[in-house]
């Protein structure tokens, strides 16, 4: 039960006998997610009934099932989009050219780019005489550090394959990382996903 908060405590009591009635259920917590009630609480009975797994289902090192390349991909596209939500396309293209941990120095080489389908876009991303983008790379970079563990050097090229999105006819580069813009009211986007 949500949003206990805007209601009586008599109205939420009454709804808690109505949805009792309705099954055995193994919790049922009231909660109100804005004013953080009970979210405890809720967190606890969820792990309670979570079940435990004969064998672990990862390494025990592991954080996530995606590739290095996706999560930096990530990073470069999420500061790529901050702060831009009206003026790009609805989607941004990120590939990841190459990945070189240097033997000389602890630092790891990325050479990336991002698509857009016009040129006005490709504007967008660079910014006046190349500030934004230099932005961007600061971004990416301050996130993309503590997930390889060394400093990093930053490649990132703007590219404009013209409406790649609405032509499925048209090559797209190889591995091309479909990102879409953020929902303005959800404040997210859709899962990226890799087409072949």
């Amino acid at each position: 039960m949500t949003k206990i908060d805007l209601s009586s405590k008599t109205s939420v009591a009454n709804q808690l006998l109505a949805v009792s009635a309705l099954r055995d259920w193994e919790a049922i917590v009231p909660i109100s997610s804005t004013s953080r009630i009970q979210l405890d609480i809720l967190a606890a009975e969820l792990l309670r009934l979570l079940p435990l797994s004969d064998a672990p289902l990862y390494p025990a090192d592991a954080v996530t099932d995606e590739s290095l390349e996706s999560r930096i991909s990530e990073y470069i596209r999420e500061a790529a989009l901050e702060g831009v939500t009206d003026e790009l396309p609805h989607s941004i293209a990120v590939t990841i050219d190459d990945i070189i941990e240097r033997d000389d120095q602890e630092l790891v080489e990325v050479y990336a780019n991002l698509f857009v389908e016009r040129d006005s876009q490709k504007g967008i991303i660079i910014g006046k005489s190349g500030s934004r983008l230099k932005d961007v790379g600061v971004r990416a970079r301050k996130q993309i550090e503590p997930l390889v563990g060394k400093r990093v050097f930053l490649s990132l090229r703007v590219k404009v394959a013209k409406e790649w999105q609405r032509d499925p006819k048209q090559a797209r580069p190889p591995r091309l990382l479909i990102v879409p813009r953020p929902d303005p009211l959800l404040g997210k986007g859709v899962p990226a996903s890799t087409i072949p």
